[in-house]
């Protein structure tokens, strides 16, 4: 018998920030990918929205570009927040390897910048219960037009993973 592939539930309506200050609507109930038994289960959401993931509750209310400090040139810093609530009776730990932004044309992949003077991302041991709240910063290259990214959260090498729709 085949194990069958974790829940991933969407609980609510969200709006989405595409720029300081600037809420954007986003269209109906978020897709749910069908997935066959040995194929990760995926779950595409808009920013606002929450889901329970293996043994986190994920939440990422707020995606924007933000002048952190002087980029490189051609590049600006994409402030992704994410919360997480370990929803088990056990510690769980958060690695860099749990978050990923990429370019939703191109397919390239982004990971959470480290900065001096930068709040502390979500990393470590979250104990039971416990929510954890970070910025993830990531440096992007500056928009000429409306870009499109994919934020993923992911669990066991990408076995169990929620993806956020991020349009700066």
């Amino acid at each position: 018998s085949t194990p069958s592939a974790p829940a991933v539930v969407p609980t609510h309506q969200p709006v989405a920030t595409t720029a300081p200050g600037t809420p954007t609507p986003q269209p109906g109930s978020p897709d749910v990918q069908p997935t066959a038994s040995a194929m990760p289960a995926v779950v595409h959401l808009h920013v606002g929205a929450g889901v329970q993931l293996v043994h986190f509750y994920v939440t990422v209310p707020r995606a924007e570009l933000k002048s952190i400090q002087t980029p490189p040139p051609g590049l600006t810093y994409l402030l992704v927040t994410a919360t997480l609530r370990n929803t088990t009776t056990v510690d769980r730990p958060l690695l860099p390897a749990n978050f990923i932004l990429r370019d939703a044309t191109s397919g390239k992949a982004y990971f959470p910048h480290i900065y001096s003077g930068a709040p502390a991302p979500p990393y470590g041991v979250v104990k039971s219960g416990a929510t954890v709240l970070g910025p993830l910063v990531f440096l992007v290259p500056v928009p000429s037009v409306r870009q499109n990214y994919t934020f993923t959260f992911q669990w066991t090498g990408g076995l169990t993973q929620a993806s956020w729709d991020i349009v700066i």
